[in-house]
């Protein structure tokens, strides 16, 4: 006779108090289970394997960093290096691929004592993780970016350009997760004006970013996401100047083990993503204590687990603050022929957003002593739709907005704009419902606040067309907020479209 024992305890990693207020209770748990069987029998439990010996990760990149610290005057300079690698392996059930084509370079110029550094990459990883029995965690990336900062007199460059790609199979399953940036380019020129300059990139990469992950737990739950993204961002602090771009295209998907068809790359995804345009951003600060702001981004993501998720769309920002009698501070970010799409979707269910845009603009100029300016535009849509439950729920909102704001009485400026072609589409369909908004043609949402005495301000939110839709029945919501008002401080104008949807059953 055979006796098998088992005992598992259920090792607390994390012990599980909810905090709550004194008079409600507390969630606990003690003890564990036993196992006992006298012949042929089976048990089973729950554990958590969080990571198995040779599980595979490569990382491909060129790179080129320049850094000096608390030294000047110097200089470092890196010419441009260019290479290629692409690498494809099967390993401890995963098969990995990973590779780049780029271009990258930097330098750095001190004029003063300071510090300072310029750097950029172009480069892919892919990671495969076992968690347990058949459970695993497939993810990857791909980068090409331009980052740095300067403190002090002098200056600091970067530039990076090519293309990069990643994809992740667990062997014998569905999962894979792939992503690529093609035709990439990221460039960063910071400037310092004095030996009390601060200008940076603010510790954000300015460039473009994929990433996708497929992740199945040891009880069988699945999650997936996609990430594709450009975005350039730059600060300038006292006498400093600094000018970033970005330009390419990103794509990036995976599957999931629930998926039971042939694989069609940029089709039929449970989740997919991508972006494309050109981003430009300039700002300088002139003054000791003055200080400029911009940033720019086209994102999209989509989300699967137990809803369908996707959200996406371009925006700018940028202001500025005058704290000295220099001649001005000045910020400015566009967004130019911006497209961009997300896709979750899962056994007839799915969620999607996508559109295209031909210009949003930002911009902020002060030029007096004790002044501040702001603005923003964007283009924003998202979409769910639950997949789990006895009820279905489908949510949806597509919105353009524009904002500006300034100091009263002031000689101040800021000025945003959604402008030219485009549309937008964003719905949800399970099969029995779908909901749907929807915007096209003739985009001119623009809004702007000259602060001089008396103040002058004027907003719009004119389109082309625009529509809710749910079958067989939901609620939708059209609204255009508009508002000026230059009697208080800041005068300020803005206004927008929105659009919405709201279905269960």
């Amino acid at each position: 006779m055979v006796v098998v024992f088992m005992q598992l305890k259920y090792f607390i990693l994390y012990l599980c108090l909810i905090l709550v207020p004194q008079a409600q209770g507390a969630t606990e748990i003690t003890g564990g289970q036993t196992f006992v069987a006298n012949g042929a029998a089976a048990g089973s439990g729950t554990s958590v394997l969080t990571s198995s010996g040779g599980d595979p990760s490569i990382t491909l990149a060129i790179t080129s960093t320049a850094s000096l610290f608390l030294f000047g005057p110097g200089n470092i300079t890196n010419s441009p290096k260019t290479g290629s690698q692409n690498i494809d392996i099967s390993l401890a059930g995963y098969e990995l691929a990973a590779g780049f084509n780029g271009e990258v370079s930097s330098s750095v110029i001190l004029t003063s004592q300071g510090s300072a550094s310029a750097s950029a990459f172009v480069g892919a990883t892919a990671t495969g993780l076992s968690t347990g029995g058949s459970s695993h965690d497939i993810f990857g990336s791909a980068d090409l970016v331009t980052s740095g900062y300067l403190n002090g007199a002098g200056t600091a460059t970067a530039s990076a350009k090519g293309s990069a790609n990643y994809d992740v199979k667990k062997i014998g399953t569905p999962s894979e997760v792939w992503g690529e940036i093609t035709g990439g380019e990221s460039s960063m020129s910071l400037k310092g004006l004095s030996s009390s300059s601060m200008v940076s990139t603010g510790g954000t990469e300015n460039g473009l970013h994929a990433d996708s992950r497929v992740t199945e737990t040891i009880l069988g739950a699945l999650s997936d996401t996609s990430t594709s993204q450009m975005s350039s961002y730059a600060s300038t602090v006292n006498d400093s100047k600094a000018n970033v771009s970005t330009s390419g295209f990103i794509q990036s998907g995976g599957w999931d083990p629930s998926f039971n068809y042939v694989k069609s790359k940029y089709v039929n995804e449970n989740v997919r993503t991508s972006a494309k345009g050109g981003l430009v951003g300039y700002a300088e600060s002139n003054g000791n204590l003055d200080a400029a702001d911009l940033s720019s981004i086209i994102k999209s993501t989509a989300l699967k687990d137990s809803d369908l998720f996707a959200e996406g769309g371009p925006a700018t920002y940028t202001s500025s603050s005058q704290n000295s009698s220099s001649t001005r501070v000045y910020a400015e970010a566009k967004v130019e022929n911006a497209s961009w799409g997300s896709v979750a979707q899962s056994a007839g269910k799915i969620a999607v957003e996508w559109g295209d845009i031909s210009l949003l603009k930002s911009g902020a100029i002060t030029d007096e002593n004790a002044t501040n300016a702001l603005s923003f535009a964007k283009f924003h849509m998202n979409t769910n739709c639950s997949i789990g439950g006895p009820i279905t729920v489908m949510a949806g909102n597509l919105s353009m907005d524009t904002y500006t704001e300034a100091s009263h009485n002031k000689t101040a400026l800021a000025g945003a704009l959604v402008l030219g072609t485009g549309q937008g589409t964003t719905f949800s369909n399970v099969g029995v419902m779908l909901s749907k908004a929807h915007v096209e043609g003739g985009m001119f949402h623009y809004s702007l606040v000259n602060s001089t005495a008396p103040g002058f301000a004027t907003t719009s939110n004119i389109l082309g067309s625009g529509f809710v839709s749910t079958d067989p029945g939901g609620k939708s919501n059209i609204i255009r907020p508009i508002k000026v008002d230059t009697t208080k401080d800041p005068g300020i104008a803005f206004s927008g479209t929105e659009l919405s949807y709201y279905q269960a059953g």
